[in-house]
């Protein structure tokens, strides 16, 4: 449910935020518990498991935030917002976990279609942290966690693979479009994200490569006997 903060901090950038060409807003995802700073291309998975995904943002230029919002998509959808219906990927949303400061802000999380897009369009989850006082400090340079999200991963073939997203379709519309990915600063300049997709691909299960394992090794033994 979005909160009376997250409408306050929705009317405060109407009244007057701007979108910032200048100042950037960039993610990175890779699995819960590698180095902060790896950013594979793939991550593995098994099929009828979960993994957890962390989520990391980087700004430049932007100085203290008080407002973030994050679309992670997992699944495509022709709608926006919560009404969305997801297509279908074999993807959906187990949990959330934010980091801190984010932990501290106004907290939303929703499930549903990216704004902006024309047709097709990510669906995932909506994360928002917003604050009405102080602020998270800044993400300039380094970047921080912002959060790690759990998929339950479905009955997948072996080799299927799915992409996640981390959406925006700010693209200098108005920098109070929601669900995409955008922060805020104290001086209510908004910057926008660019696109960052990551391939999640399903290796097979521990029990199915120990029998291919044994099938390998009991026909090795027969080409020696016959030999």
């Amino acid at each position: 449910m979005i909160t009376a903060n997250r409408f306050l901090i929705g009317a405060m950038i109407l009244g007057g935020a701007t979108l910032s060409q200048a100042q950037t807003l960039s993610y990175w995802v890779n699995k819960t518990g590698d180095a902060s700073n790896l950013t594979p291309s793939t991550i593995y998975v098994m099929p009828n498991s979960t993994i957890s995904l962390a989520v990391y943002a980087q700004t430049s230029g932007m100085g203290n935030l008080i407002g973030l919002d994050t679309l992670f998509g997992y699944d495509q959808t022709s709608t926006v917002g919560a009404s969305a219906t997801p297509a279908g990927s074999g993807l959906s949303f187990n949990s959330i976990s934010w980091n801190a400061p984010f932990s501290t802000g106004d907290l939303s999380v929703q499930q549903g279609g990216g704004f902006g897009a024309s047709g097709t369009r990510p669906y995932g989850t909506y994360a928002s942290s917003t604050l009405l006082t102080g602020n998270f400090g800044s993400l300039d340079g380094a970047g921080a966690k912002v959060f790690d999200i759990v998929l339950n991963i479905g009955a997948l073939a072996n080799g299927d693979s799915r992409t996640v997203t981390v959406f925006s379709a700010m693209n200098g519309a108005n920098p109070a479009d929601n669900w995409s990915s955008s922060a805020l600063n104290e001086s209510f300049t908004a910057a926008g994200s660019s696109n960052y997709t990551v391939n999640i691909e399903v290796v097979p299960e521990p029990a199915t490569l120990a029998v291919l394992g044994l099938g390998l090794a009991t026909l090795a033994r027969r080409k020696r006997n016959t030999a």
